[in-house]
C-alpha cells in the first residue's frame, strides 16, 4: 500500500531500468530563483513493473545544486537492481504549501540518460507528471518514426496515482499520402506502472502502410490524475528516446506582430560528417491556423558566416510533415559541418502565422537516432533587445546540462548565439561546471552573431586554473545577457552511438519579475 507523501505539491515521474545490464541516471537542479517562497525537498518513491512500492527516501534540495540519481552507484535504490519498474520524485513542503506554491509549482524537468550494456545511449528531459485531480483528454504530438523490418518504435506512458481506464489511449498514424488509420490501446493501467506500447503490435501492417515513408502519430488520452509528454523510443538497428509533445492551442499570429518581430526564428545546431545526418522534420499541430505556409532556410556555419540561405525551402502543412536532410544545404556535402540552421515563417504581406515554428531535429548514425524538438522564438529580436537596452542591469539567462567527461561517454556542447536577420551583436558568456559536491570552476568567452562554440566539457574549461573533476557528475550552467540555442550531444565513443538534447531553461528574476530564456 503506497500513501501519497505529506505535503505534495506533485511528481515527476521517471521509467526505471536496470534489467539487462540498462543503467539509469537522473539529474535535475532546484533553481536559485523560484515563484513561491516555501521550502521544498524530494520524496523518492520506487515502485516494480507490477506498480508495488519497493523503498522511499528524502533527498534535500539547494538552490542551484544539482541532484544525481545513478542507479550504478551506492544509493537507496540499489534493492531493485537487475529490475525496471518507475521512480516517483514527489516535491513536498514542510508545513502545508501557501497558496502561492500551490498555485505556481510546475514540475521538476529531471535530464534522463539510460546507458545500454552494448554501449548505446539516449538522453532526454522527462515531462511525466502527477497532477492531482486533472481529468482530460490530452492531445499527444511531435511524433515522427520510421517503421521498417530494421526499425521500430513504442511509445511509453508511466502512470501514477489513479487507475486508467481500457482503451484510455488511441493512435493515429498517417502516412506520407495523408491516410490514416487509429487503434486503441486495449489494457487498463494500474498506479504506477509503465505501458511501453509498440505500434507494430497495437497496429498490424504498419511498415507496409508508411510504404518506407516517415509516419506522424498523434495521440488522444483520456487521462486522470497526469500531465504527460511520453517517451518515443526506436529499437532494432538503431536506438534512441525522445519525449513526444502535448496541443497547445494557441492562436494565430496576426501578420504585424509577426512583422514587427522580424518574424520568430527557430535556431537548432546542425551535425554532419561521414557517420552522421541532421534532419528537420517540419510540423504544424498546434492552434488553430489550418493554413499551409512557406518555411525560409539560413545555414551558419560555427564562425556564424552564412553557407547557405534558401527562401521558401519547405512547406509546413496542417497536420502533415515536411522533413529534409540539411545536407540538401551544404556547399559540399562530402565535407564535415558543425553550425546551426535558423527557419523561420515566410507569409505573404498580411498572412497570419501559426504562434511558434516546430522542428523535430533529427540527428541518424548506423546504430543510434537521436531527436530533439524545438520551437521559435524571439531570439535576440530587435524588439528583445531594445528591452534590455532599456533595463539599468540586463538580464541574465540562465539554462544547464548534465556532462559526462569518462574514458568511453563525452558530451559536446552545442552553443549558439542565435538571432534574426540582421543581428549584429556578441554574446558574453560565463560556463560554470558545478561538481556534485557544489565546486563550481568557470569559464568566460564571446560569440559573435550566429556563431556556434561546440566544445566537449574538458575543452571547454582547459582554460580554467585547476581542471575540473571529469571523473566525478557534474553540470554545465550557462549564463549570458543574451540569447543562447544550446543542444549537448552524447558520444558513446566505442560504439559511435550519439544522444542529444537541448539544454532545460532556468528561471531568472530580473527587476522584480522572473524571465525565461527564449524557447523555453
Amino acid at each position: 500500500m503506497f500513501d501519497t507523501p505529506t505535503n505534495a505539491l506533485g511528481a515527476d515521474l521517471l521509467w526505471w531500468r536496470t534489467r539487462d545490464g540498462m543503467r539509469t541516471v537522473a539529474t535535475l537542479l532546484w533553481g536559485r530563483d523560484q515563484p513561491f517562497a516555501d521550502a521544498v525537498h524530494l520524496q523518492a518513491c520506487l515502485f516494480d513493473e507490477q506498480g508495488q512500492p519497493l523503498i522511499t527516501w528524502r533527498i534535500d534540495l539547494s538552490p542551484d545544486q544539482p541532484v544525481f540519481i545513478d542507479s550504478a552507484v551506492d544509493g537507496p535504490w540499489r534493492i531493485a537492481q537487475g529490475t525496471d519498474g518507475m521512480l516517483a520524485l514527489y516535491a513536498c513542503t514542510a508545513a502545508p504549501p501557501t497558496p502561492e506554491a500551490l498555485d505556481r509549482y510546475n514540475r521538476l524537468f529531471p535530464l534522463l540518460e539510460w546507458h545500454r550494456a552494448n554501449g548505446g545511449i539516449a538522453t532526454l528531459h522527462s515531462d511525466q507528471t502527477i497532477r492531482p485531480g486533472r481529468e482530460r483528454v490530452q492531445l499527444f504530438t511531435e511524433i515522427v518514426v520510421l517503421e521498417s523490418d530494421e526499425e521500430t518504435n513504442a511509445i511509453v506512458l508511466l502512470n501514477g496515482e489513479s487507475p486508467q481506464m481500457e482503451n484510455a489511449l488511441e493512435l493515429t498514424f498517417r502516412n506520407a499520402l495523408g491516410e490514416e488509420q487509429s487503434a486503441f490501446y486495449p489494457q487498463a493501467m494500474a498506479p504506477f506502472t509503465v505501458h511501453r506500447i509498440a505500434f507494430a503490435e497495437l497496429m498490424s501492417g504498419l511498415a507496409k502502410f508508411s510504404a518506407g515513408q516517415p509516419l506522424v502519430v498523434s495521440g488522444r488520452f483520456a487521462s486522470r490524475g497526469l500531465f504527460s509528454r511520453p517517451y518515443i523510443e526506436t529499437t532494432g538497428q538503431r536506438w534512441g528516446v525522445y519525449h513526444a509533445g502535448d496541443v497547445y492551442r494557441w492562436s494565430a499570429l496576426p501578420y504585424v506582430a509577426h512583422a514587427l518581430i522580424g518574424g520568430e526564428v527557430n535556431p537548432a545546431a546542425v551535425l554532419h560528417d561521414e557517420h552522421t545526418r541532421t534532419y528537420v522534420n517540419l510540423l504544424h499541430s498546434h492552434g488553430t491556423l489550418e493554413a499551409d505556409l512557406p518555411i525560409d532556410a539560413v545555414l551558419f556555419d560555427f564562425d556564424g558566416r552564412c553557407v547557405a540561405r534558401r527562401a521558401a525551402w519547405l512547406i509546413t502543412r496542417r497536420h502533415g510533415l515536411a522533413r529534409v536532410d540539411v545536407a540538401d544545404l551544404l556547399p559540399d556535402p562530402n565535407l564535415p559541418f558543425r553550425g546551426h540552421i535558423a527557419l523561420s515563417f515566410a507569409p505573404a504581406r498580411g498572412v497570419p502565422v501559426p504562434g511558434h515554428l516546430q522542428a523535430l531535429m533529427e540527428y541518424r548514425r548506423p546504430n543510434s537516432v537521436a531527436r530533439v524538438m524545438t520551437w521559435s522564438d524571439e531570439w535576440n529580436s530587435r524588439v528583445r533587445l531594445a528591452r534590455r537596452d532599456r533595463s539599468l542591469e540586463p538580464p541574465r539567462y540562465r539554462s544547464y546540462f548534465r556532462v559526462d567527461a569518462g574514458a568511453d561517454v563525452v558530451t559536446e556542447l552545442a552553443i549558439t548565439n542565435a538571432g534574426h536577420n540582421g543581428y549584429d551583436r556578441s554574446a558574453e558568456v560565463r560556463a560554470t561546471y558545478r561538481s556534485a559536491d557544489g565546486r563550481d570552476w568557470h569559464a568566460d568567452f564571446s560569440l559573435t552573431p550566429f556563431a556556434t562554440r561546440t566544445a566537449t566539457s574538458g575543452e571547454l574549461f582547459d582554460g580554467s586554473a585547476d581542471r575540473p573533476p571529469m571523473d566525478q557528475p557534474g553540470i554545465v550552467l550557462l549564463e549570458s545577457s543574451s540569447d543562447l540555442a544550446c543542444i549537448a550531444y552524447t558520444h558513446q565513443c566505442s560504439t559511435g552511438a550519439l544522444a542529444a538534447e537541448h539544454f532545460l531553461w532556468l528561471q531568472s528574476e530580473h527587476e522584480g519579475e522572473l524571465l525565461l530564456p527564449a524557447g523555453s
